[in-house]
């Protein structure tokens, strides 16, 4: 199987969407998605577990147990555009309390919606031979949905 690069790849922000959309079915379903322009980088995300520990005095080892699940928080790395709909998207979201559905596009045409909350926005203005650029951080509220690509 060949490997994918991420050239290509595409975030998208939706609606607001409520704790109720649960399926791919139904993120399919809701609109507008607004592409989010000049991504640099989209960085990981993904269930880990929290590690839940308990120490037994009389064996001597501590036992391990899987806890809450944990999406992450994506930092979203732009060049910042001030006039790019998907930025702006992104400062009005930071702005609502509300969760908002999202959506990556890979290249091969899967697809990963979740939904999240914009948690922040901050700018990187560097030396005089670098872009400005923005951060937009996203808390991952509900599970990572996956729709394959489709067959060829």
């Amino acid at each position: 199987m060949a490997i994918i690069t991420a050239s290509g790849t595409k975030i998208e922000i939706g609606p607001v969407a409520a704790d109720a959309v649960d399926t791919v079915a139904e993120f399919d379903a809701l609109t507008p998605y607004v592409v989010i322009g000049k991504v640099e980088s989209i960085g990981d995300f993904g269930d880990e577990r929290a590690a839940v520990t308990f120490n037994e005095i009389g064996a001597g080892r501590i036992s391990k147990a899987k806890g809450s699940a944990d999406a992450g928080t994506i930092a979203l790395t732009t060049a910042y555009v001030p006039n790019d709909p998907g930025q702006i998207a992104l400062e009005a979201a930071l702005n609502n309390i509300n969760n908002f559905a999202f959506r990556v596009t890979f290249p091969d045409g899967a697809i990963q919606y979740f939904q999240g909350l914009v948690m922040s926005k901050k700018r990187s203005i560097g030396t005089a031979d670098q872009v400005i650029k923005r951060t937009f951080n996203i808390g991952i509220n509900s599970p990572v949905y996956d729709k394959a690509a489709p067959s060829s």
